[in-house]
């Protein structure tokens, strides 16, 4: 068993850092677009928009 919280120790201690992040879209439009959207997955979606 020593062995294993030995491995375990080890593992932790190098094992490769991932960063976690959290990007925030914001947006400014006019009152002459319509159809504009932010995806939930945060992508602009830009398929339905109309200029007036």
């Amino acid at each position: 068993m020593e062995l294993y919280a030995k491995a375990q120790e080890i593992e932790m201690e190098e094992a490769v850092y991932i960063p976690v992040r959290v990007i925030e879209n914001l947006a400014a439009i006019s009152k002459n677009v319509d159809g504009f959207r932010i995806s939930a997955a945060g992508y602009l979606e830009l398929n339905d928009v109309v200029i007036k």
